[in-house]
This record gives structure tokens, C-alpha cells and sequence, in this order.
């Protein structure tokens, strides 16, 4: 028995509701974080701008660089960095909202520059002021005359420092510096005000806040000359005006200021600096670094483990005992190896190897056969190219009518459809809460049906992808239909998920739409694609949603060479199939990766 029958007549919250990082407390980081091999990559003196697809984790990872966390992690590289003190970090959003207040102003260039690093410079000094008072916090806990006091001491040497001299506000804590800047950046009408209303410190140059007060801040921290890191998230909403500004800072590199700049892939589109005579060169002024996980890392199963027990036993089961389950695994419940092997013998009521074996044989091309010695005898080369594709094709031809295979089930292929992606995964597993809390002895039918259902929301919730969705909609369909009558029409040929496309189709369609993908993990692509560009030989991978929808094998090896040339007419729609799935009582409510698109 899996532990997700337990859930069945359960009526409170559904644990897996909360998904983006941005809107969680530092204390519900803590309790979900789970430390990368890139998370600890990232304290380093280079700067970096940081790849990572929507939902991939860039938040949590950005937001637990910061000392106040750190210490917090029962980890001991984690107290390694905090008793060091080589590397303090801060973090900055730059959220949507903060650049909508400067994109469409009617002010001239050099005003936006100025109005951007205010912008900038404003969060720089909340964030800076906030890890200092929850420094004051921690050491209160001991001594809290002495942390009134290095609180008091560090409020009026900042005010003095980043404001004009003749102001004269009653600071008496940080707290009070906090509010004067929170207003001072609230108050500001970004349309009409004047400029010379915001202190000189704050619009003079990017990080000015950190780069005047180091002295100070290393002294408060007790700290010799350390690396500040600027954790810099969600920089996909900034334009190429203000990445030429923070292009200029990272040529410039003063301090032992460090930045890592978190965006979308495609999203940082320029390396010019606000010298148009200068540009900013990888490997050498900055590295790009890729955060996604790929599905079957350790990293991965290691997350999901810890955010599927985690949410559950917290949750749901705050104070049973006997409720012992370490990983989705014993959650989901397994087959045997828990292979594809082992769904598809559980399947095919147990078939034998030899049955397979010969099934795989009678599938072959004659070219094919002729190489074989003998039915029983396939090399075990063959067998591993194969056998995959002739799993999918045989469960294929079972499912008539209403029957519901037991194919798309348990942990390896909920690792896969969900491509890496912490978001997907946490969606998913939202989906499985809702089913299975309804639904007595939640099976491996069950466990199929969700997953199906999953799949085509997230193949429809493509067309309401920003700028391209249509686009990128009908170019995934029209592929996916190729794939799938490669993969289920005729003898066995090697095929799986990836494919190339034709030079005229890149130079007809543009790469817009492909970029677009990639950053809405609808195609996955290498890593030096990633970095370098998409090229003719570029290698693309549809995401697993669409391997699900269209029943195709989750590989990546054996590009097809597809065409978008024309919408491709195959008999394997299968529209009926999914809307009997539809009036099994799946759960239909709305999908949350829809609602953040």
C-alpha cells in the first residue's frame, strides 16, 4: 500500500497550493530549501548571470545566499560561509512592477539611467538594512543592550552617509532608516517629479549604497574585506537600456562587489555597456551559469523527495508518528525496479524477456532483422535502442475505448513530465492531492489518469505563453504529430522526443517563438545552446507534457529532422480518448501553471 491512499477523506488545506518562491517567507524557505551542487557554485568572486527557466527554483536559491539564512541551514558548508565572512550576500528583485514605473515614462535617456539606479540603489538599501537588523535580532538573543546599540550606531552612520546633509530626520534605529527610504521611493511620482529630489548618493552610480559604506558594513559584520554578493533576481523585466547600465558596473567590477543576475534564457539580450565603444565578454567580465536540473540528477530526486515529505508531514500529518514515508517513491508506491520494464511486464500481464525479445524481432525492418543472429539473440544494443519505443506502441494498441492503462505512473515519469522544474513538480503533486483525497485505494489507473490530465493542461496552457503562445502551441502540436507517427506507424525506427529542424523553416519562422519555448520549459536544448545561441545543428527536445499527449517514448537521443512547413495530418488526434478521460472525475479545476504564464 503507497502512502497517498492514506490521504483519501482527508478535508483540509491542499499542501502543494503555495508555488512561487517570490511569495514565501523566509521561514517557509527554510523549511522547503534543499542545497544544489549549483547552490553552493554560487559563492564565488565571478560575476554571473544566471539562466533558469520559470519555476526552476531561481528565487529560493538567491534568497538563501543571504547570511541571515544561512545560518539557519543545519548544513555545514552553510557555516562554513557564515563563519568565514568571505562572502556577505543581499538580494534585490527587480520585479515587474519596480521597471514598469520607468518603461514608459516620457523622460529622456539619461533621466531613465538615473531614475533605474534610484530604483536599484532604493532595494539595495532596504536589503542591506534588513539583514543588518535581523544581525541586531540574532545577536539580542545574548546581549541585547549591546545589539540595541551596534543597531542605533549603524542607522546614524548610514543616514549620514547616504542622505543630504541638510536633512534632519530623527533616526534612531534601522528601522526608522527603513521607513524614511521606503518613503522617499513610494512617494516618488516617476512621471513628474524632479530628479534633484532624490539624494545624489542614490542616483550617482549602480550599488552606491553598498560601494560608499563598505567600510562601515564590513566593521558592523566584524568582517575582513569580504566579497559582496548582490543577488539579483527576476531581471527579465529589465530592458536593454538598464542592462547596458548594470553591463558597465560588471566591466567595472570596484569594491569586491560581486553581482548574480538571475533571468529567463534569451532574456539578457545585450553586452554593450553604456560606452557604446565597450562590450562585456563571457569568461572574462562575467560566466553564464544554467540552473536547470535535469530530471533524473540527484539534485532533483533529492528535492522532490524532500518537498513531497516535507508539505505532507507538516501538513496533512503533523503529528503522526507513524506516518514514516523519505521520498516520493514510497509516497507514489513502486513496481518492482520501478523501470519501464517493470510497468510494462505489470501491464502485459507479465510477459518474459524471450516475449519481448521476439516482439521487438517481428517489429524490425528486414535490414534490420538480416543483422540479427537470431530472434532470441538481439544484441543488447539493440534491445536498449528499441525496447522503449516498442513499450509505447504496445500499450498504444491496448488502450480502445475506455480502458486506462497503468502506464503513465509512478516516480521516475512524474520526474520526467514535470522536466526538472520544482513549480511543475509542486503543480503535479497539487493534482495528485486533489484526486486521491477524493478517490478510495488511489491506484496505478489513478496515478495514469492525473498525469494524462496534467499533461494536456499544460500542452494547453501553451497558447497563453506571453507574445508567442499560439505560435509555439501549433509548432509543438504540428511536431509532436510527426514524432508520433514515426514512433507508432510501421517497423521499429529510432525515435524519441528530440528533433532538428530545417534550415527554411528557422529562416521562415524566426527563432522568437523557440526562445519563448525554451524559457517556458516547452523545449529543452543543450547548454551551449543556451549560452552561445541557437544554430542549424541546434538539438531540441519537446517537453515530456507533449511525450504524454501524443504518446511518444522520453528520450532525447535520435533526432528526427521535422518540417513546419505544413500542419501535419496524422490519425492519432486521439481527441476521444482524452475526453472520456475528462468524465472519469478528474479533478478540473484550474491548472496554477496557467494562472502564471
Amino acid at each position: 500500500m503507497s502512502e497517498i491512499q492514506n490521504l483519501y477523506g482527508y478535508h483540509g488545506a491542499n499542501p502543494f497550493l503555495d508555488i512561487n518562491g517570490r511569495d514565501f517567507s523566509d521561514e517557509a524557505i527554510q523549511e522547503e530549501f534543499c542545497p544544489t551542487t549549483q547552490f553552493w557554485s554560487l559563492f564565488n568572486s565571478q560575476h554571473e548571470i544566471l539562466i533558469g527557466t520559470r519555476g526552476c527554483g531561481k528565487t529560493f536559491l538567491l534568497k538563501t545566499m543571504r547570511r541571515s539564512m544561512l545560518q539557519k541551514l543545519d548544513d555545514p558548508q552553510a557555516a562554513e560561509i557564515v563563519s568565514q565572512k568571505k562572502y556577505i550576500a543581499f538580494y534585490i528583485a527587480l520585479q515587474m512592477e519596480r521597471m514598469a514605473n520607468i518603461e514608459n515614462v516620457d523622460r529622456n535617456n539619461e533621466e531613465k539611467i538615473a531614475l533605474f539606479r534610484f530604483i536599484f540603489n532604493s532595494c539595495l538599501a532596504i536589503s542591506i538594512i534588513s539583514e543588518a537588523i535581523k544581525y541586531c535580532k540574532d545577536m539580542g538573543e545574548d546581549n541585547k543592550q549591546q545589539a540595541l546599540l551596534l543597531n542605533s550606531n549603524l542607522a546614524d552612520r548610514l543616514y549620514k552617509l547616504w542622505f543630504n546633509e541638510k536633512t534632519n530626520d530623527e533616526i534612531i534605529d534601522l528601522d526608522d532608516l527603513a521607513i524614511k527610504i521606503n518613503k522617499l521611493y513610494f512617494n516618488f511620482n516617476f512621471v513628474k517629479d524632479s530628479i534633484d529630489e532624490i539624494p545624489s548618493l542614490f542616483i550617482s552610480d549602480l550599488c552606491a549604497p553598498l560601494s560608499s559604506a563598505a567600510p562601515i558594513l564590513s566593521n558592523f559584520w566584524d568582517a575582513n574585506e569580504p566579497t559582496w554578493i548582490l543577488a539579483i533576481d527576476e531581471a527579465e523585466f529589465v530592458n536593454e537600456l538598464y542592462q547596458k547600465i548594470i553591463n558597465s558596473f560588471m566591466r567595472s567590477n570596484p569594491l569586491h562587489i560581486i553581482l548574480k543576475i538571475a533571468t529567463l534564457p534569451y532574456y539578457w539580450t545585450t553586452l554593450e555597456t553604456l560606452n557604446g565603444n565597450i562590450e562585456i565578454s563571457s569568461g572574462n567580465d562575467f560566466n553564464y551559469k544554467v540552473l536547470d536540473m535535469d530530471s533524473d540528477s540527484n539534485d532533483f530526486k533529492e528535492l522532490t523527495n524532500k518537498l513531497c515529505t516535507n508539505r505532507l508531514k507538516r501538513i496533512v500529518w503533523p503529528n503522526n508518528s507513524k506516518v514514516s514515508f523519505t521520498s516520493l517513491e514510497s509516497f507514489l508506491g513502486t513496481i518492482g525496479n520501478d523501470s519501464r520494464l517493470d510497468y510494462f511486464r505489470n501491464e502485459m500481464n507479465g510477459i518474459s524477456d524471450d516475449e519481448i525479445r521476439r516482439g521487438i524481432y517481428d517489429n524490425l525492418s528486414e535490414a534490420r532483422q538480416n543483422g540479427s543472429a537470431s530472434k532470441g539473440d538481439l544484441s543488447q544494443t539493440i534491445y536498449k535502442k528499441y525496447a522503449p519505443i516498442y513499450y509505447v506502441r504496445e500499450i498504444y494498441k491496448k488502450k480502445k475505448g475506455r480502458y486506462i492503462p497503468e502506464w503513465f505512473a509512478g516516480s521516475d515519469v512524474v520526474r520526467k513530465i514535470t522536466q526538472g522544474n520544482p513549480r511543475m513538480f509542486i503543480n503535479l503533486m497539487s493534482q495528485f492531492f486533489s484526486y486521491a483525497i477524493s478517490h478510495n485505494n488511489f491506484s496505478l489507473k489513478d496515478q495514469h489518469q492525473v498525469i494524462v490530465k496534467y499533461a494536456h493542461s499544460i500542452c494547453e496552457a501553451t497558447k497563453a505563453i506571453e507574445k508567442d503562445g499560439e505560435i509555439i502551441y501549433q509548432n509543438l502540436t504540428n511536431i509532436s504529430k510527426q514524432l508520433q507517427h514515426k514512433t507508432h506507424e510501421g517497423k521499429l525506427k529510432e525515435v524519441g522526443c528530440s528533433f532538428t529542424l530545417k534550415k527554411d523553416d528557422i529562416s521562415n519562422s524566426g527563432t522568437d517563438w523557440i526562445k519563448r519555448a525554451i524559457s517556458f520549459s516547452r523545449l529543452s536544448v543543450d547548454e551551449s545552446t543556451i549560452k552561445n545561441g541557437i544554430t542549424i545543428d541546434t538539438k531540441y527536445v519537446i517537453c515530456n507534457a507533449f511525450a504524454v499527449e501524443y504518446w511518444l517514448t522520453m528520450r532525447s537521443d535520435y533526432p528526427t529532422n521535422v518540417t513546419l512547413a505544413n500542419t501535419y495530418n496524422g490519425d492519432f488526434a486521439d481527441d476521444q480518448y482524452q475526453i472520456s478521460l475528462f468524465s472519469e472525475g478528474i479533478n478540473d479545476e484550474k491548472s496554477d501553471t496557467e494562472d502564471k504564464l
